[in-house]
């Protein structure tokens, strides 16, 4: 009722039915996935595709056996993502076949890629491991993270990000900013419109010890909307000033390192060859099955790291959705549900599943937060 005050009827139950629809499939491929999982575990299956990989080339060098090795669970893993795959391109995208065909070829040829890349690095990494004291372990992972935060932002999305904005000129918008921009000591020439091709979105990026924070806001919301009004772009907005007084950015980075920590201690854990010996490996040590036997045996764990950065993330946006709500209350919850007409990414219904399964909160979830704001 809350979403369909502001959302034409129709509207309103075609996007529930496909976020539905969508649920659906996702529920039925991890069934899948589960299924298979149980009947083939992923243990006995790596050391079944490990045997097959140096049985197609017995003579090889074992760099040579892990690349096939890698190439042979790669096919596993997309053929249990397949069926998914297919019906979200070919159904629910409307793509023809052909199209379709031919996007997975390059899906997969891009996981293959990956894969070389990221086992072969993850390798060396771990040999890296057993020849370093304690120390020099703690300090590589900073500076590991680090390296990648800076590859991540400063070498790969900051040039796409720069070349395809322009600072925020509305001067609407930045009347109803500015004394909050004042109180925070944010510059308005930290916030940039960038073009979105008409998905409307905005996002944060930067970290506050580096002094290098910026909030990007879709053209399709602030300059060229026919959709939002100025005060709901005001109000998206300030969403994003809500993640920057949290300092919401640095707050990600530090749960990078703890995750990332608590995996460089199970990295330890290779030197106990009782879990290898019990799976056949008992004359060698094949580096790149041992790493995927032993995370297979750490999946209550994987869980747990990927259930607690969920939370994190929902309790961040929540905090965000507060920020901006105490700024302009109507304003940002038309604001709220037509970015989820208009990017409907998060179910807008189903609680339990966007619970686990998005940093978002359902849409339902954010409006009955706001009402309870007001109490």
């Amino acid at each position: 009722r809350e979403v369909a005050k502001f959302m034409n009827t129709k509207t309103f139950d075609k996007l529930k039915q496909f976020h539905r629809r969508e649920a659906l499939v996702e529920l039925l491929d991890a069934l899948f996935v589960t299924l298979v999982r149980v009947v083939f575990s992923d243990e006995l299956s790596h050391v079944s595709l490990w045997t097959l990989s140096t049985d197609i080339s017995p003579d090889s060098r074992e760099g040579f056996v892990t690349c096939v090795f890698i190439f042979l669970t790669t096919c596993k893993d997309f053929c249990l993502d397949l069926p998914f795959e297919l019906y979200s391109r070919y159904v629910g995208m409307g793509s023809d076949l052909e199209e379709t065909l031919q996007e997975l070829s390059l899906l997969f040829c891009a996981k293959l890629v990956s894969q070389m890349f990221f086992f072969n690095c993850f390798v060396w990494l771990c040999h890296a491991v057993s020849n370093v004291s304690n120390i020099y372990i703690i300090l590589s992972l900073l500076v590991l993270i680090v390296g990648l935060k800076y590859v991540q932002e400063v070498l790969l999305f900051y040039p796409f990000i720069e070349n395809n904005n322009q600072p925020l000129m509305n001067r609407t918008v930045l009347k109803q900013l500015r004394p909050f921009l004042r109180r925070m000591n944010f510059s308005k020439n930290q916030i940039f419109v960038y073009d979105d091709d008409g998905d409307a979105n905005a996002f944060t990026i930067g970290h506050e010890i580096f002094n290098n924070q910026k909030v990007f806001v879709g053209e399709s919301i602030v300059d060229r909307s026919k959709t939002f009004t100025n005060n709901e772009g005001a109000s998206i907005i300030m969403h994003e000033l809500g993640h920057v007084y949290y300092n919401h950015t640095t707050q990600d980075t530090i749960n990078d390192i703890l995750v990332f920590s608590a995996y460089w201690i199970l990295f330890f854990l290779f030197h106990q060859h009782v879990q290898l010996e019990s799976f056949g490996f008992t004359s060698t040590l094949p580096m790149v099955a041992s790493i995927l036997v032993r995370m297979d045996l750490l999946v209550f764990f994987n869980l747990s790291s990927h259930f607690f950065i969920i939370t994190t993330y929902r309790e961040e946006e929540l905090q965000a959705d507060q920020f901006s709500y105490l700024f302009n209350q109507r304003h940002y919850r038309t604001a709220l549900i037509k970015l989820h007409i208009y990017e409907p990414q998060f179910p807008v219904h189903d609680r339990w599943y966007s619970m686990w399964m998005h940093g978002h909160p359902s849409l339902v979830d954010r409006l009955d937060y706001l009402s309870a704001s007001e109490k």
